[in-house]
């Protein structure tokens, strides 16, 4: 994963990009113009593949490698409520600081 610096300067790459692409000042705001574009901002590009990456995980279209990083609550050996039963599990890990 990147880190929230990385993540940060390439955001204001594409910024940067889009302006110079639709020849406004280098003040502009960029809302408009990913959507006059149709281009994602890339912290929605990224969510959108991590979507997709967990849905062909779910759909059983990747290696059998990512079968066991992610489960369904209905899958896992605790009680759960109906109502999440089709939610993936979300396990929490310690971190020593």
């Amino acid at each position: 994963m990147a880190t929230n610096q990385m993540k940060k300067k390439i955001s204001i790459l594409q910024k940067k990009s889009i302006r110079i692409i639709a020849g406004v000042s280098r003040h502009a705001h960029t809302a408009k113009l990913f959507t006059l574009f149709e281009i994602l901002p890339i912290h929605i590009l990224s969510q959108v593949n991590i979507f997709r990456f967990m849905l062909q995980t779910q759909q059983n279209n990747l290696k059998s490698v990512f079968e066991s990083y992610w489960f369904l609550n209905s899958q896992s050996r605790e009680r759960t409520s109906l109502r999440k039963a089709n939610e993936f599990k979300v396990c929490f890990s310690k971190k020593n600081l």
